[in-house]
């Protein structure tokens, strides 16, 4: 039990003190179970650190406005390359640079908002405070910027942060923190 192993029966049966225990221990053992089985379904959807965050409840479900910059970064000529290319070719390079892209936002603490088309959304310093989220933000453009994207066209990723006064509100945060598969 104290390393995890939530597997263990308890098969005491009784109307004495035992038994009051023992069916203490399996409504502990349920309740643990299920705080897994929710852990590990939300962090499907959020980063570990936001669904600790959550779970943990340090953000607040009614949300919080603070001053966060934010990312934005899409694939230079980005049209005409699909329009030139094979769907399939199209597909694995999008979902190679949506990787990518996750990665390097990931690496420097930001969290991604969305993904439209080509063009991703990232936010630094929310929904867990950061002091340097700006300079998180600058360093996750400079890598982004620096990485080629589907090496047969040449393709280069464009990145570009908006620093305060814009305004993230941190319920909304918790939509998507995974990249999306192209299809």
């Amino acid at each position: 039990m104290q390393r995890g192993g939530l597997d263990a029966r308890c098969g005491v049966v009784s109307n004495d003190e035992i038994g009051a225990v023992a069916e203490g221990f399996k409504a502990m053992v349920r309740g643990l179970r299920e705080r897994e089985a929710i852990r590990e379904t939300f962090g499907r959807y959020v980063s570990p650190e936001v669904r600790d965050e959550i779970l943990a409840g340090r953000v607040s479900g009614a949300g919080v406005q603070r001053d966060v910059p934010i990312l934005f970064a899409d694939l230079r000529d980005f049209t005409p390359w699909v329009e030139a290319s094979p769907p399939a070719e199209v597909v694995a390079d999008l979902n190679a640079y949506f990787s990518e892209m996750d990665a390097a936002i990931h690496a420097h603490g930001g969290l991604v908002l969305q993904f439209i088309g080509d063009e991703i959304e990232a936010v630094f310093g929310a929904p867990i405070e950061d002091v340097r989220r700006a300079d998180a933000a600058v360093a996750a453009a400079r890598c982004i910027g620096g990485i080629r994207y589907c090496a047969r066209q040449a393709t280069t990723c464009g990145a570009a942060v908006a620093s305060p006064p814009s305004r993230a509100t941190v319920r909304a945060l918790a939509a998507q923190d995974s990249p999306p598969r192209a299809r």
